[in-house]
């Protein structure tokens, strides 16, 4: 190769190349008509038969000669597209390699709007601007008016109060954006049957005054989108996810027996005020449930058709089932029996009953574990058969598909066919009833047995007495439906004839009615509008308008038809059910109003005397009473940077500019340091994303409140203030302390300022945090670093998002998210343990003993205490500390676990506080101490046990299943030697040394997982729980789906990322949900100083004790070991000696 023609890059820099008919044709002319023309003209010349790049001349049609750098390709224009191609209406590019750079696309890709990823973007612009909320920029088009839902709003008998609740993505907020729809005004399938207004005849019949419903303008109708419409949050919308429980007040009328005999005068026909509650579904926010619930007379529970019944949902149910709350079903996501699965109609039924039957099952099993736990006998069966059975033919099971609009009862499908025997005939379409369309009767037999004859006559009679015949019914308009809906039962019951050996009957097998009335005309419309064209659509939809009632008009416009699938589907199922009436109809008939349940609602959380007159005033709910809110969620409003309190006024009326007093949770008749007075600056109804202001709420309501934020509480109650005036009585009233069972805040990390000058503004940010989220828990070590607890790693990733942006606006530091360890014990004492005071004039004796399993979880479910009596009266009626005071119900209880009379009646407390898993009892001999001295340490003795069972002294976490026993006591007869400076630290320490002679552990929680998958994953779970200290509880088939459900334990601390492991091992087929299920013990000994830790390696499984003890030791600023000399007097030390000497 000669040197010179080449660069040091190697590009030629030789001399050109000679015009030669032999040059190869890979290689450019230099200075000819290639170099000097674009490629876009190249192809414009050759495309148009002009002279080519070499000057030869092409004539049209005939063949173009293209040097590229391969070779010389030869081709004819015309023969791209020609004349007689099939597809005529196709716009056809004719485009060759390397026509274009390769940043332009061959094909440009039609841009498309992702809502997720806007939402996230818009969230990522606007987090500097402090636009975290999703709001209205005016008053939005609603069909009625806020002054006649302010009429409503005097009238409890008229209000409704409930929460959505079910599992994550189950479509609560979807079936919300439905009924929203219903309220308003809109260009999309507008409700026909609500044109009439809200209350037809609304004024005389609620007795309200003034106009209640709007005009329906076209300035007024909007085409906003009602997608998640509560979650108003920028990253609940980027989530995709619900994060805060949202309320909204929404007013609809009943019409469901308009113009139906017998019940055109009925007392249902009226407009309702449902105040709604929408909770999140993930069980992370399983707090904003129970705060929400805490507010509502009932409970909507949600489930997804396929999925069934979920953990979540069993917390759900749990939960309504211990405060009392009357529930309904909603059977949701019917589209996916049709599009997903593909179940023919009778399969599709076997699923429903199997979804509502799964449901009722877990809520029978809840109610009598509550009944036994409460010491219940089998004589409270009843009432589970009367009032905790979901049957659809009681009026207390809708179903639902929100995406499509769809959502009727029985009732309200019934209608869709004849206003004649509505009550009748929707009895008959669910069960063991079936359709025979020869006689066109419904029978209980679902084989029809008859002769040749009467199938050609098209009459005859019933063969059997169990028949059941449509009295009135349109029997032309009942076949029309069921004709329509032939030829989709996959098996051809329908069609099946079987000639007996006789030759002269034939069996034919009946379609169930919920099959033949309801499910087949379903899926013939989604099917029909899924698959047909225009024309074919036309004529089914004709075919429906014919079958059903003269009032159902399936009507598409010429523009519909251009829409997809699914709005196209949207548009014809808005025809068919055209309002709420159904929901209404079944919340009002299976949730009382707050008249009527105003009491039993707030006895449930109230801890004070019931036999007063503030609690007469909440009997009747009076408007004129004492006034009494219960405070459960605090609002944050990022455009004024102050909090709104949101509560429900249980008795008299609240006005803007009240003086008022918030008392706290701390708050008690002897001690009233923890009240508030302040004046309400506004009155607001929430409504979303927006809000509107009134000047007084009275009982029975829900009300958001303004202007007194300044306060730190997450569950408050408001009276009058002083300048109202008070009596002796008022002071009865005790703060109303909300119940968390479900979840508790097991993870936690360490926060700190980046910019140490930014720590009281992160101190403020964590108070808001605090107030913004119910479960949270905030906690400052010895170190001074801030802890943050939560009930899971979503949550905590949520609220330092809310840290850093909406509440402190600053950069943080965030540690690596740990668990939070309780200690506890193996054994009884090894000894008996003393301590002296520093004056050394008392002296006090105590043993430890591990508290049996079971009373732990009793005293934290607060079975003991007065609240959580729900629907059980007095049956778990409680403990105030005093054994004198137990009822007899609890001493059976307390008597299954082997405590003694004795025991019982000498319980002094629980620790840390009234529902802590520590019990601390008075087992000295009254002969041998002065009682009336021991009487006056008593309160000291329990500050100082509270104080040791909430920090222990392993690693200064709490201490848990332990029962600390005062065996003795030398005291001083002179007061002065008896403060509770000298009793409380020593009782500190004594309970500290007996604790550590019982053979002290650590314990981690454990959390619950429920992991969807398909079949072919579930050995990726195995190996996934194996690896990271789980184990499987068990396996099993969804029924009706092709997913397998797979249910295990598994360790806190290992919890981390393994939903992640989890999707990467699954290839992203595996869903799995984790929530706090119980404590277990750490392997190990974590007092062995024999274990030595090798850096940067895994320690074994028995050394784990060990490592987190010296881990979280070191995290906290604490020494490296316990040091026994701080918890043992000298005296104590020398005991231990002589019997440590004695035992070797």
């Amino acid at each position: 190769m000669d040197q010179d023609l080449y660069d040091e890059f190697g590009n030629y820099i030789g001399p050109g190349f000679e015009e030669d008919g032999g040059l190869d044709s890979d290689l450019s002319l230099p200075g000819s008509d290639v170099d000097r023309l674009s490629d876009t003209e190249e192809r414009d010349r050759l495309m148009a038969g002009g002279t080519g790049p070499l000057g030869d001349t092409a004539g049209a049609g005939e063949p173009v000669t293209r040097i590229t750098r391969q070779n010389i390709v030869e081709y004819d224009p015309e023969s791209v597209y020609k004349d007689d191609d099939p597809y005529e209406n196709v716009e056809v590019f004719v485009r060759e390699e390397d026509t274009q750079t390769i940043e332009v696309p061959i094909v440009k890709a039609e841009e498309s709007h992702v809502e997720r990823v806007y939402n996230i973007r818009r969230l990522d612009s606007d987090i500097n601007s402090k636009n975290f909320d999703i709001m209205e920029e005016s008053m939005p088009p609603n069909r009625f008016t806020f002054q006649f839902m302010a009429s409503l709003m005097n009238q409890p008998e008229f209000i409704r109060n409930v929460c959505i609740a079910g599992n994550l993505h189950d479509g609560k907020t979807t079936l919300i954006d439905r009924l929203i729809e219903h309220s308003r005004f809109t260009n999309r399938g507008a409700p026909r049957a609500s044109n009439k207004g809200l209350g037809r005849d609304g004024i005389g019949e609620s007795g309200a005054s003034g106009g209640h419903t709007q005009r329906p303008t076209e300035a007024m109708r909007t085409t906003a989108d009602f997608t998640r419409y509560t979650d108003s949050r920028l990253d609940e919308q980027a989530r995709e996810m619900s994060i805060k429980s949202t309320p909204i007040s929404l007013v609809f009328q009943n019409n469901l027996y308009e113009n139906v005999a017998d019940f055109s005068d009925h007392p249902k026909c009226k407009s309702y005020l449902f105040n709604i509650f929408d909770t999140p579904g993930h069980v992370n926010f399983m707090d904003e449930f129970v705060h929400a619930l805490a507010l509502s007379d009932g409970c909507v529970l949600v489930v997804d058709v396929l999925m069934g019944l979920t953990s979540v949902l069993e917390n759900v149910i749990k939960q309504c089932v211990h405060d009392g709350v009357k529930m309904c079903l909603v059977v949701n996501c019917l589209d996916r029996l049709v599009l997903e699965l593909r179940l023919p109609p009778a399969d599709a039924y076997l699923k429903i009953c199997h979804t509502i039957g799964e449901v009722n099952q877990y809520l029978a099993s809840t109610v009598e574990l509550f009944r036994g736990s409460a010491g219940g006998g089998p004589g409270d069966g009843g009432l589970f058969e009367n009032e905790y059975e979901f049957a659809p033919e009681k009026n207390n099971v809708a179903f639902a598909s929100g995406m499509f609009g769809i959502f009727f009862t029985l009732k309200s499908f019934a209608k869709l066919y004849s206003r004649n025997n509505l009550h009748e005939f929707s009895k008959r379409l669910y069960g063991d009833y079936f359709y025979n369309p020869v006689k066109n009767t419904i029978t209980t037999k679902s084989v029809y047995v008859h002769k040749t004859s009467e199938v050609r006559e098209g009459h005859g009679q019933m063969n059997g007495t169990n028949d059941d015949h449509m009295n009135g019914a349109n029997d032309e308009r009942v076949n029309g439906v069921n004709g329509a809906a032939d030829g989709y039962d996959e098996h051809g019951h329908d069609e099946m004839r079987n000639q007996s050996e006789e030759g002269k009957y034939e069996e034919m097998e009946l379609k169930r009615t919920f099959v033949a009335f309801i499910l087949e005309p379903i899926y013939k419309l989604i099917s029909h509008v899924a698959s047909d064209e225009r024309e074919e659509l036309e004529e089914v939809l004709e075919e429906f308008n014919s079958a059903l009632s003269p009032e159902v008009n399936i009507n598409l416009k010429k523009d519909d038809y251009k829409l997809t699938t699914k709005q196209i589907l949207a548009k014809v199922c808005s025809c068919l059910f055209t309002d709420a009436s159904a929901f209404v109809e079944m919340v009002i008939s299976s949730v009382p109003s707050p008249k009527e349940n105003n009491y039993n609602k707030f006895r449930v959380h109230y801890t004070g005397d019931l036999s007063t007159s503030l609690v007469e005033d909440v009997k009747r709910c009076d408007p004129k009473g004492k006034l009494v809110v219960f405070v459960t969620k605090n609002y944050f409003r990022s455009a004024e940077g102050t909090f709104d309190l949101f509560g429900r006024v249980f008795s008299g009326t609240l006005k803007k500019g009240d003086e008022i007093k918030l008392l706290g949770p701390s708050y008690t008749l002897d001690d009233d340091e923890d009240v508030i007075v302040r004046n309400v600056s506004n009155v607001w109804i929430s409504e979303a994303r927006y809000r509107v202001e009134v000047t007084k709420i009275g009982a029975g309501n829900w009300v958001l409140i303004s202007g007194i934020d300044l306060c730190h509480f997450k569950t408050s109650t408001i009276t009058h203030g002083v300048g109202l005036g008070t009596s002796a009585e008022d002071l009865e009233l005790m703060t109303i302390s909300s119940y968390l069972p479900v979840t508790k805040p097991v993870f936690k990390v360490g926060l700190e300022p980046l910019n140490p000058n930014e720590l009281p503004k992160m101190i403020n940010g964590l108070r808001a945090v605090e107030k913004a989220y119910p479960a949270s828990v905030l906690k400052v070590e010895e170190s001074g670093e801030h802890v943050v607890l939560g009930t899971g790693e979503v949550y905590l990733d949520c609220v330092l998002h809310d840290l850093r942006r909406l509440f402190g606006n600053l950069e943080i530091k965030v540690s690596d998210p740990v668990v939070r360890f309780t200690e506890t014990i193996m054994e009884s004492s090894s000894m008996r343990c003393f301590v002296n005071t520093a004056n050394q004039k008392n002296k006090l004796y105590m043993l430890t003993q591990p508290l049996q399993q079971g009373v732990a979880s009793l005293v934290e479910e607060r079975l003991f205490s007065h609240s959580g009596k729900g629907i059980y009266g007095n049956a778990t009626g409680g403990i105030n500390g005093v054994g004198a005071s137990t009822s007899n119900e609890n001493l059976r209880m307390l008597e299954k676990y082997g405590w003694d009379e004795l025991d019982i009646a000498n319980i002094w407390s629980f620790g840390p506080d009234s529902k802590g898993p520590n019990v601390l009892i008075n087992d000295t001999i009254p002969s041998e101490v002065d009682v009336n001295l021991l009487n006056q340490v008593r309160s000291s003795v329990i500050q100082g046990f509270n104080w040791a069972a909430k920090e222990g002294p392993l690693i200064e976490e709490p201490i848990r299943n332990v029962k600390f026993r005062l065996i003795g006591c030398e005291l001083s007869n002179e007061y002065m030697n008896i403060t509770p400076g000298q009793i409380i630290p020593a009782t500190r320490r004594l309970c500290y040394s007996s604790f550590l002679l019982s053979t002290p552990r650590l314990m981690e929680p454990v959390v619950f997982a429920e992991i969807q998958c398909p079949a072919d994953c579930v050995s990726s779970v195995y190996t996934i729980l194996s690896r990271r200290r789980g184990h499987v509880l068990r396996d099993m088939p969804k029924p009706g789906t092709p997913f397998y459900l797979v249910h295990a334990y598994l360790p806190a601390i290992e919890s981390f990322g393994f939903e992640t492991d989890l999707r990467i091992h699954s290839s992203g087929q595996a869903f799995c949900l984790t929530m706090f299920d119980h404590w277990n013990i750490v392997p190990g000994d974590p007092l062995d100083k024999s274990i030595v830790l090798k850096p940067l390696e895994p320690a074994p499984i028995p050394h784990l004790a060990r490592e987190f003890l010296l881990k979280t030791r070191k995290r906290k600023g604490l020494t490296e070991d316990v040091s026994i000399n701080t918890f043992f007097d000298d005296p104590m030390l020398s005991t231990l000696a002589e019997n440590l000497q004695e035992f070797y």
